[in-house]
């Protein structure tokens, strides 16, 4: 999985949309079952994927360079029962969720051929992975001056409790953030990346980064942030992430399963603020990076999601 970074990241350039689109899942919105891919003009050895793996879709996407991506084809397919049926099913853990990536690489493959383009063999895909299915703690200690074996073993403890789980059930990774006492955890279930890189392998893909969404949207927006005190909230279907910067550093964050009116965001933001140890005084910015549609009143402040 990766950490999230220390250095500030530049936004991403935009994707250009594809004709017909309409991606950009919102609640309530439906999706496409899949985008027509760009007329072939030159692919390039520099092309990759990205697969977000949703609680309600699997999208996947082909784009033309990491230097200066264009979306050349886009694909979101629903969640079926993986029987002769083809009925709506929506996974309960990630690791079934991640099945749906092996119809669509064959969809994704078959659309880039039949419009003259190379196939998506021997590509590399990035996998982002909807907050819902992701583990997230802060932990108040510096763990730089502990060995790898003992800090992974404190790390996968702390998520494990958070969890209720076992440790052994969980794979995870940290990311100290400065001199801070405050060490961000990230964790997802232990079974769920060996499926991920058997899909991707069986269609001669490449397992690329794996990040969960907040990690991928907090480093796209760094620039963006106050970093004196802010409330975080990446809004997608199942709910939001929530986290709160302090003076640069990430000091606690929580997942609001079902919350994406602007008003309950904003009174769970505060509480997670109180959490964090800081009162009402001061000035706080309201951060709300979310689909195309989602409208907010002050506090917050709108910024948008990377796909």
């Amino acid at each position: 999985m990766s950490r999230p970074s220390s250095e500030v990241v530049p936004a991403a350039p935009a994707p250009a949309k594809p004709p017909a689109a309409g991606v950009n899942p919102a609640p309530g919105t439906e999706a496409p079952a899949a985008a027509a891919p760009r007329k072939n003009r030159g692919w390039s050895f520099s092309r990759f994927l990205r697969a977000r793996i949703g609680t309600d879709r699997l999208t996947l996407e082909l784009f033309s360079s990491r230097r200066k991506p264009r979306l050349l084809a886009r694909l979101a397919q629903e969640y079926t029962a993986g029987d002769d049926t083809g009925a709506p099913s929506l996974p309960t853990e990630l690791a079934q969720a991640a099945a749906a990536l092996a119809p669509a690489l064959a969809a994704m493959d078959g659309n880039v051929v039949a419009d003259g383009g190379r196939s998506i063999r021997g590509l590399v895909c990035d996998v982002v992975i909807d907050d819902a299915w992701m583990l997230y703690d802060v932990v108040r200690a510096d763990l730089r001056g502990l060995s790898p074996r003992a800090a992974d073993a404190l790390i996968g403890a702390s998520l494990a409790d958070v969890a209720g789980v076992d440790a052994s059930e969980l794979v995870s990774r940290w990311q100290p953030q400065g001199d801070s006492p405050y060490t961000l955890a990230c964790g997802l279930p232990a079974n769920a990346l060996p499926a991920l890189a058997e899909t991707l392998r069986a269609r001669g893909v490449q397992l690329g980064s794996v990040e969960g969404e907040f990690v991928l949207e907090y480093n796209r927006h760094r620039q963006s942030l106050e970093p004196k005190c802010s409330v975080i909230a990446v809004v997608r279907e199942a709910g939001a992430q929530l986290a709160v910067l302090i003076d640069g550093v990430l000091t606690s964050m929580s997942f609001e399963f079902g919350v994406g009116a602007p008003r309950e965001l904003e009174m769970r933001g505060r509480g997670l603020l109180r959490v964090a140890g800081v009162g009402g005084e001061g000035s706080v910015r309201f951060y709300a990076i979310s689909p195309p549609g989602w409208k907010a009143p002050e506090p917050w402040v709108a910024l948008p999601v990377a796909a």
